[in-house]
């Protein structure tokens, strides 16, 4: 077969899988940012043991291979009897790894906030809830935007290590064609394709929100 007559009979497995790419990316962007907002806040206002395990999470996040993660997370955990099905297992290991990587960009994003502001709120009767969110995190918002953007990239490229664990998302359709075929060419260019047609979009949007920030402070 050529690589026209490829494309035509493996579309639907193809956009099969970039479906489950999207789904799972989506997920991960949000439980990352979840996970982020939360390890952040902990580090930032935490008791002193509290701030120590939140910068213990992140620096061994960090430094673990992201492919090792999620082999601890899907075939370790499994050995022990914990069994979690591979979009769930993918979705924690992006929680994760996105989760460390998020956090560092909250933490700067409200650390980059004037302390005078907080302190104007506390001088109008602001509690710490109300200040955080009507104060802070707006002006925050500015510093963040941009590379929480570019995180939402990463978190998409990210996806393509689930098939390592049996998911058939995008890059899983892709190593099933090309061994079915024995042509891979076809199959990892329409993948390079599909996350070219979500990723640039956003790297361009990465590069207007910088511009914007830059203005705004």
């Amino acid at each position: 077969m050529n690589y026209f007559e490829i494309w035509i009979l493996y579309a639907p497995h193809m956009a099969r899988g970039f479906l489950v790419t999207l789904q799972l990316a989506v997920s991960g962007i949000v439980t990352s940012l979840l996970v982020g907002l939360v390890v952040a806040i902990l580090r930032l206002w935490g008791p002193r043991p509290v701030r120590a395990m939140a910068i213990g999470f992140v620096d061994v996040v960090r430094a673990t291979p992201e492919l090792l993660l999620i082999f601890l997370i899907y075939f370790g955990l499994a050995q022990y009897g914990v069994l979690i099905p591979a979009f769930a297992a993918a979705t924690l290991w992006l929680a994760i790894v996105g989760g460390a990587n998020a956090t560092e960009i909250l933490r700067a994003g409200i650390e980059a906030v004037d302390r005078g502001q907080i302190e104007a709120g506390r001088a109008l009767g602001l509690g710490t809830p109300a200040i955080f969110g009507r104060v802070v995190l707006p002006q925050a918002l500015i510093y963040m935007l941009p590379p929480l953007t570019n995180h939402g990239i990463l978190m998409i490229k990210a996806t393509a290590l689930a098939y390592t664990i049996g998911l058939t998302e995008l890059m899983g359709e892709a190593s099933k064609g090309s061994l079915a075929t024995y042509k891979s060419m076809p199959f990892y260019l329409v993948a390079s394709a599909c996350y070219l047609v979500v990723c640039f979009p956003l790297s361009r949007v990465v590069n207007r929100l910088e511009a914007w920030a830059a203005r705004q402070r």
